[in-house]
């Protein structure tokens, strides 16, 4: 019954130790494709709610920028429709200078929050007039790494106040 001093129950016990340790391996790559799936899967699904904020955001900019002072305007219907609140422009180069900021804080789950510690996606909405041009640069990030998620310049013409009672 012993061949050449190795038993069957040993040999059974290899093999059984072989198979656990292969089902092992099996089951740390599913494991861990399923968490890589999972963060794939957020992190979409925060780039298109973001998306769909910062295209209603900009929606509104080219809805509202009107009047005598369209940036005006533009920011009382952003605080207005979307709780936006002033921010700072942090503008080293120039490139902001005469723009105004508003931004609005989401948390994790894209509700609006005005709770510094809950804020996980920030809008900033940076609004300026060059010349007859309205131009906003609207974007989306990710506060807790630095990654932007969608960003978007608008443009609208808003005819001067000068010639909007002038009649040929």
């Amino acid at each position: 019954m012993n061949n050449n001093g190795v038993s069957k129950s040993q040999i059974f016990l290899l093999e059984f130790i072989i198979v656990v340790l292969f089902f092992a391996i099996c089951a740390t790559v599913c494991v861990t494709a399923f968490v890589k799936s999972d963060a794939l899967s957020r992190e979409n699904a925060a780039k298109n709610e973001a998306i769909s904020r910062v295209e209603s955001a900009a929606e509104i900019v080219k809805l509202y920028a009107e009047g005598k002072d369209p940036v005006s305007a533009v920011g009382v219907a952003l605080e207005e429709k979307l709780g936006a609140v002033d921010g700072q422009v942090s503008d080293a180069d120039g490139t902001y200078d005469d723009a105004t900021l508003y931004e609005v804080y989401y948390a994790e789950d894209f509700t609006q929050t005005d709770v510094m510690e809950d804020v996980t996606y920030t809008m900033h909405i940076v609004i300026k007039m060059d010349g007859s041009m309205l131009k906003a640069e609207i974007s989306a990030d990710d506060s807790t790494k630095p990654k932007m998620l969608f960003a978007v310049n608008v443009e609208k013409y808003v005819p001067l106040a000068e010639s909007e009672g002038q009649h040929d």
